[in-house]
């Protein structure tokens, strides 16, 4: 984690960029689909042993089948649409410029041209990563 103070000198205009993948949340991802495995599969060979003679389903259970699944896929695999970028520069105090990303909207503060900042992220390659930040201008958190 990176910490820099100074001027914000030029803001990018946002952009849709592909969010970066954690492997980390790819990991936990795969263990909960593993976990889930030996609860879900039991129950559904269950409700093939014990199926009545009746109709094989009904609407409501069709519906309940496609809502549990759509929002099981979303919690494991999320949206994997763009995101919102930003890029802007910032000169810190020994005159050095910046290139800082954004990556999804901010939640809380705002940012323009000249305003005294305090930004923290990691930095990846000579683009820090913005993480959270202080804007000293307006005194407002700076957050996504």
């Amino acid at each position: 984690m990176q910490q820099i103070q100074g001027t914000v000198i030029h803001l990018d205009p946002p952009y849709l960029g592909k969010k970066d993948r954690s492997v980390w949340a790819v990991l936990g991802k795969l263990a909960l689909a593993l976990a889930l495995v030996p609860i879900v599969l039991p129950l559904w060979l269950l409700g093939f042993m014990f199926r009545g003679g009746g109709p094989r389903t009904g609407f409501l259970s069709q519906v309940g089948v496609r809502v549990t699944s759509f929002w099981l896929s979303m919690r494991l695999f999320g949206h994997n649409g763009d995101v919102m970028v930003r890029d802007f520069r910032v000169r810190d105090g020994t005159g050095r410029q910046w290139l800082v990303r954004m990556q999804g909207i901010l939640s809380r503060g705002n940012l323009n041209v000249g305003d005294s900042v305090t930004i923290e992220g990691d930095d990846h390659g000579g683009t820090l990563v913005f993480r959270r930040g202080h804007n000293h201008t307006i005194r407002s958190v700076l957050a996504l």
